[in-house]
């Protein structure tokens, strides 16, 4: 697992099924007023740790690839329906992101695109680590495609991985001997 990442979700999170009082909401409230009256522009703008200046590339269209459902299905399906950078399982009913390694929307390359979490795709995008992760995504990717689990997964998720890929053998098996009998028997009767 990502050694720096310690999940806090849900009931793990400290202050989960707690609630502010309304004296300590109000407070905060104030606070926040003050705070942003003493600072205007504080992260606006240049300040904030995600600027980037060069707008023309933040605003750029995606490339035709980047759309493509069949390469998407195809990707969704290499990563067995996993977040290319933790291997937490996505829910394919709720939203997922698909995204650029090297934040160039216009490499199009398929070996550039991949499915995360929304939380990891913004701790993808905190500028310090930017290449950190574009190092991890990328292999992943290529353990994924040679049928290993990634090493930055944690260890539930990489034997997750492995038993399902065992069981999806094991199907393709089943069904590859069903339909070996099958052209047997057609060709016995013709």
């Amino acid at each position: 697992m990502l050694e720096h990442y310690i999940d806090r979700s849900g009931d793990k999170n400290p202050f989960f099924g707690k609630q502010h009082s309304e004296k300590t909401k109000k407070l905060i409230s104030i606070e926040k007023i003050k705070f942003h009256k003493e600072h205007p522009d504080f992260q606006r703008g240049n300040k904030n740790p995600n600027w980037n200046s060069n707008r023309a590339v933040v605003y750029a269209p995606y490339e035709p690839n980047f759309y493509n459902p069949t390469l998407r299905q195809a990707k969704w399906e290499l990563q067995s329906g996993r977040c290319l950078l933790s291997g937490n399982k996505l829910n394919p009913y709720k939203t997922h992101t698909y995204h650029h390694f090297d934040w160039d929307k216009s490499n199009d390359n398929p070996d550039n695109h991949g499915f995360v979490t929304p939380h990891f795709h913004g701790i993808v995008h905190t500028k310090r680590k930017k290449e950190y992760y574009k190092k991890i995504l990328i292999q992943n990717l290529k353990d994924l495609k040679n049928g290993k689990a990634p090493k930055s997964w944690s260890e539930k998720n990489r034997l997750l991985y492995q038993q399902e890929m065992r069981v999806q053998t094991n199907l393709d098996d089943i069904l590859n001997k069903k339909r070996k009998k099958k052209e047997k028997k057609e060709i016995k009767k013709g």
